[in-house]
């Protein structure tokens, strides 16, 4: 029964994100093309799997390797799931759930613009794209690791991040702790030229930091490209 139960409440809650916002589906999914005109409204849910399938996107935040990491599709945990008899990755616990839904209500509105995008693609062959998002001169969406110990400060610079169409972009950092360790507040900061600079604690042991930067462009559809950054503290 706690299996049927936290079932029906999990779809429940995923399909309400999507049944909340569907106006922006009528106008900027079904108009779109010959996929837009064949996709349903929601009646019994919207989208099932989605999670599963964001993933695997590449977009430089999730890693389907982990996902304990946390990221588009939510935040797993790997554990006994609730037959007693699966070991997994689940996020069917309340307290994990809880977590999961954060991040999936977080990244919602960037979830929804890429879909969008993609039908534009599909119904046009053209429109917005990506930023692409160069950390300390490191290119590409593979997860950057860092080695540090208590009391070092590190900088990340955003030179060489561009957007392929021209547009404006705005940076934002921030920490997920449940991936990781946490810190206190103030010791990541970041101007508005995107650089950002993160203070280790002395008195942080031991741990591994998981520092996020977002970055989305100012395009018709804005898009938002990611870089997880891992510091590993010894």
């Amino acid at each position: 029964m706690y299996f049927e139960r936290t079932i029906d409440k999990y779809l429940k809650e995923w399909n309400e994100i999507g049944a909340a916002g569907w106006p922006e589906y009528e106008s900027k999914i079904q108009t779109k093309g010959h996929l837009g005109s064949v996709y349903p409204k929601y009646k019994y849910g919207v989208e099932g799997d989605t999670p599963s399938f964001l993933y695997v996107l590449p977009n430089g935040l999730n890693d389907p390797d982990h996902p304990e990491y946390g990221g588009w599709g939510g935040y797993f945990r790997h554990e006994v799931s609730p037959d007693s008899t699966t070991s997994c990755f689940t996020n069917m616990r309340p307290e994990i759930k809880e977590i999961s839904q954060k991040y999936e209500k977080y990244f919602y509105p960037a979830i929804f613009n890429n879909f969008a995008a993609r039908m534009e693609w599909a119904a046009n062959g053209s429109c917005n794209r990506n930023p692409e998002l160069v950390i300390n001169g490191i290119e590409w969406l593979s997860p950057i690791e860092i080695k540090a110990a208590p009391g070092d400060s590190i900088l990340f610079d955003v030179a060489g991040s561009n957007d392929p169409d021209g547009d404006i972009l705005e940076y934002k950092w921030w920490i997920m702790p449940e991936a990781g360790a946490s810190l206190p507040e103030g010791c990541l900061e970041f101007s508005s030229s995107g650089n950002a600079e993160i203070k280790i604690p002395e008195d942080l042991q031991t741990g591994n930091m998981h520092v996020i930067c977002e970055c989305t462009d100012s395009g018709s559809i804005p898009l938002t490209s990611y870089r997880r950054i891992i510091i590993q503290v010894r």
